[in-house]
């Protein structure tokens, strides 16, 4: 199989959908991740098939309610942020090949980018092989860009291979990784030197530019020291979807779930060894049931992303909670502060966190999933694709604080 055909092949997988409305029910996956797609052939009988099964379980379980923003606060309750969004939705590509995004980052209200792949026609009308692999947003418009990594490492020759993860320390020094085990920096204008990983980058994740750390497939974990890429032991072969960590790098988590969905884990590191924190081994395993798809924490709490929102004190000492079910499972969370939290659902759902309630921005629907979601004081940017039409598009929800 030709790189190309290796990347359309892992594109053709991306329009997973799921299904769960609490802790108590099960999502479903009806497909794996991009990640591990590589070690799938495309079978669209099956997709079908399993599509129709969501919605029939749709119509079965209980419908998720959205909550109305806070427009008034209790006196003396917590600090809130505003709910009030105004979103603009962005498309690139789809007419040279199936295109997506999978991350992004937020630098400023005028600076954020985003990554994965884009593909265009030539000037003949051709499907271009050369992904666009990096959006840039400058406050107005996104463009387009191509980051070069080595076609295999040990050789000169360079492509601009999908990109699958990204992580800003600030606007002249962004760190983006490669879904051929690869790194590289870009300042702004060009890019720097490209670094090969001893491991495989789903998601990227810093304390500072001497503490950082990769998850990817077959439980995969590395960490930068400043000067040299190491190889952690993970104590697991789950598929590493998310790893997030504490502002002083003290304690550092990860979570992700295996090819076949039959596992998944939530794992906590605390400097010297990683541990499992909770295992999901062929059945739904209290507090999170079935899949444990993303983290993210706050100077007290960690919050986990499964059959719902979780949140439960950074230093351990209590159960997990269940702050909100939802229909989709939710593949990113992030958040600026405990009171300004985003996540985003394989549904394209965008849903916000001001400190006191949840309430649902945005509910696109099956065909625009989203995967990956940024959010600052002013703007939430969450990215993923769209198929409604004939071409599968790069999509991107940008949405403004009001």
């Amino acid at each position: 199989m030709s790189d190309q055909e290796g990347r359309h092949e892992a594109n053709n997988h991306r329009g997973e959908h799921t299904v769960g409305c609490s802790s108590n029910s099960s999502p479903v996956l009806n497909s794996p991740r991009k990640h591990s797609m590589k070690f799938f052939t495309g079978n669209m009988m099956r997709s079908v098939s399993l599509l129709a099964s969501s919605f029939l379980l749709l119509l079965l379980i209980p419908s998720c309610h959205k909550n109305e923003p806070c427009t008034t606060c209790p006196p003396g309750g917590p600090d809130t942020t505003s709910h009030s969004f105004n979103f603009t939705q962005y498309t690139f590509g789809g007419t040279g090949g199936s295109s997506y995004f999978d991350d992004v980052a937020i630098i400023n209200d005028s600076l954020a980018y985003a990554v994965g792949a884009v593909y265009l026609t030539d000037s003949l009308g051709n499907p271009d092989p050369n992904a666009y692999n990096l959006a840039k947003w400058n406050g107005n418009n996104w463009q387009l860009l191509r980051i070069e990594f080595l076609t295999f490492c040990g050789q000169s020759g360079t492509t601009s291979a999908p990109a699958e993860a990204i992580w800003c320390f600030n606007d002249s020094d962004v760190w983006i990784a490669s879904s051929n085990s690869q790194i590289t920096t870009w300042n702004g204008k060009s890019q720097g030197a490209i670094t090969c990983l001893p491991v495989s980058v789903s998601k990227l994740w810093a304390v500072n530019k001497n503490a950082v750390y990769t998850v990817g497939p077959l439980g995969q974990i590395g960490y930068y020291d400043g000067s040299t890429w190491t190889k952690l032991e993970s104590g697991t072969t789950v598929d590493l979807q998310d790893v997030w960590g504490t502002s002083d790098g003290k304690t550092v988590w990860a979570c992700g779930y295996s090819i076949d969905l039959s596992q998944s884990c939530l794992l906590q590191f605390n400097g010297t060894s990683w541990k499992s924190l909770w295992s999901r081994q062929g059945v739904t395993t209290p507090p999170y049931g079935s899949l444990v798809l993303t983290i993210w924490s706050g100077e007290k709490n960690l919050y986990v992303g499964a059959a719902g929102i979780f949140r439960s004190s950074v230093s351990g000492g209590d159960s997990p909670q269940e702050m909100i079910p939802l229909a989709y499972v939710p593949h990113r969370i992030r958040g600026s502060a405990e009171n300004n939290i985003a996540v985003a659902s394989d549904d394209g759902t965008v849903w916000h966190y001001n400190g006191l309630t949840w309430f649902e921005e945005q509910t696109p629907g099956l065909s625009k999933p989203l995967y990956s979601i940024a959010v600052s004081a002013n703007l939430v940017v969450a990215v993923g694709f769209d198929a409604t039409g004939t071409d599968v598009k790069g999509r991107i929800l940008l949405g403004r604080r009001e």
